[in-house]
């Protein structure tokens, strides 16, 4: 069991502190700890918590204070990279607002939880209702809200940094100039991200700042990107290299091998590492490939697993597989965010991704988030559409509304 001493953090030597806690962290990753092993990991940090409540108001009284508060800020955002559940909501002495606080995931999850049998017939019947019949005038708000879920991708080899700047202007310049006009939004009319590999996340961030977005946030596919056949080391540092360069969300690729041989812990430790590189402010996907998982009940435990170990969106497909985004896995996907929602009461997001071409695709897929998952989830910090030919339908839509 390992020993945490409070005496030796009164001192705030940094580097103590980070060592205990990464002591700690090292425990809950290990061995699916019993809740009575929780309990006692808990108490103790509910005691270094203590020990560094009482620094703050100690040092916060002295000349030091300063020098102190900027010591302390530098030790907060290095524990901040251990998303563990009880580490989150102990540690909350932050000095300052955190912004983006990601999926802290679920350390006690078991294979029950996973375990489901599904109706293929019913779901296929059920996915049929979100089709909707037609696009009307009325219709316009859907429209422009579809606009704003769009993720942008540049995800070629040969791609460049002018091809990267291109897609940026484009998300930041979605519309003509006289559509925009007409619509008279209150909210920027902007795409909701751009996706490119790693080694173009500095052009993508340069060319954003360029075109002065607004909204529009920066990914990048990271961990194998789009087979997942990487050692973890790899994949590991892909999304440090993308974090470093200023990527503010990171879409891993899921190593379809593990659900297939349903080694459910190995993937939720891959995950979980992947989740830890992320770190706490950055939104983390997870690409499942649902036309590579063999069945349903897969799909859904592998959301499921997924987002136990801490992702933040679960993404249907890379894009390039055989099958990719279909209506009767996004149910399965939903359902699986919904039961987590009621047992961790955290809202994960849910991306379609692949074989999306019109804008009838796209609100077949805001009818199904609206009807299993609820309004709440309508937004784009929950809701993201992938493909860039949906954009080209969507602006032709909007210009024959306006």
């Amino acid at each position: 069991m390992y020993d945490l001493d409070v005496t030796e953090v009164s001192t705030f030597n940094i580097d103590e502190c980070i060592q205990q806690f990464e002591g700690i962290n090292e425990l809950f990753h290990s061995n699916y700890r019993s809740q009575v092993e929780i309990q006692g990991f808990s108490s103790r940090l509910a005691k270094l918590k203590e020990t560094i409540k009482d620094m703050v108001n100690y040092y916060s009284q002295s000349k030091k204070g300063s020098e102190f508060l900027e010591s302390f800020n530098e030790c907060i955002e290095k524990l901040s990279k251990f998303n563990d559940l009880p580490i989150e909501r102990l540690l909350d002495v932050n000095l300052q607002d955190q912004g983006v606080t990601s999926n802290p995931g679920y350390n006690e999850w078991c294979a029950s939880l996973i375990k489901t049998s599904i109706n293929l017939s019913c779901l296929n019947k059920i996915a049929a209702t979100f089709i909707p019949q037609r696009i009307e005038k009325k219709d316009l708000k859907k429209v422009v809200f579809a606009l704003r879920c769009l993720d942008l991708t540049s995800l070629s080899g040969d791609d460049t940094g002018s091809n990267v700047r291109r897609m940026c202007y484009t998300a930041v310049n979605p519309i003509k100039a006289n559509v925009k006009d007409a619509l008279k939004c209150a909210v920027p009319l902007e795409v909701a991200a751009v996706c490119v590999y790693p080694n173009l996340v500095e052009d993508a961030h340069q060319s954003l700042n360029l075109f002065k977005a607004t909204s529009v946030k920066l990914a990048s596919v990271a961990s194998g990107f789009p087979s997942g056949q990487y050692c973890l080391n790899s994949k590991i540092r892909e999304i440090n290299d993308a974090v470093k360069c200023g990527a503010t969300e990171i879409d891993i690729v899921l190593s379809r091998r593990l659900p297939l041989e349903k080694d459910w812990k190995a993937m939720y430790k891959e995950i979980r590492a992947c989740r830890a590189a992320c770190g706490r402010n950055v939104i983390m996907k997870t690409i499942i490939s649902i036309g590579e998982l063999g069945s349903m009940e897969n799909v859904y435990a592998a959301s499921f697993v997924a987002l136990c170990a801490g992702s933040d969106f679960i993404k249907t497909s890379t894009g390039i597989e055989y099958v990719n985004a279909t209506l009767p896995a996004g149910i399965v996907i939903a359902r699986a965010i919904k039961d987590y929602y009621d047992l961790t009461k955290f809202k994960a997001g849910l991306k379609p991704s692949g074989s999306l071409y019109t804008t009838s695709h796209a609100f077949s897929w805001i009818n199904l988030v609206n009807d299993i998952l609820g309004k709440e989830w309508l937004t784009p910090k929950l809701f993201r559409i992938g493909g860039n030919t949906v954009l080209n339908d969507i602006t032709q839509t909007l210009e024959l509304l306006v």
